[in-house]
């Protein structure tokens, strides 16, 4: 069989891949591992749950106090905001449902 990506990892990052490369109709593999962590899916999305200083109720508000070297400092805020929505969208459209985002961690 012929595909043109293949992803080794089946959590999050990796399925969200695959969904948006088959939605542009490529043919995918995903390559995984016993059990992911969506396996016990909470229901939750948060994309920055703590920081040293505790719990992040507002992800993007706490990108700026994190070290530069953490990769959300790397990328930048406006950058995870641009891509914080599609990928919301993208769960909603898979039929996911959820609490949290990127405005608002589910705390």
């Amino acid at each position: 069989m012929r595909f043109d990506t293949v992803i080794i990892g089946g959590g999050l990052s990796g399925l969200v891949a695959g969904i948006r490369l088959a939605e542009q109709e490529c043919k995918v593999a995903i390559i995984s591992s016993g059990q992911s962590t969506l396996h016990f899916f909470s229901g939750s999305l948060e994309l920055l749950g703590a920081t040293d200083a505790g719990d992040v109720k507002s992800p993007f508000g706490a990108i700026s106090s994190l070290p530069p070297t953490h990769p959300y400092s790397l990328i930048g805020e406006e950058k995870m905001r641009k891509l914080a929505g599609p990928a919301v969208e993208l769960l909603r459209r898979s039929g996911l449902r959820f609490e949290g985002g990127g405005d608002t961690n589910h705390c």
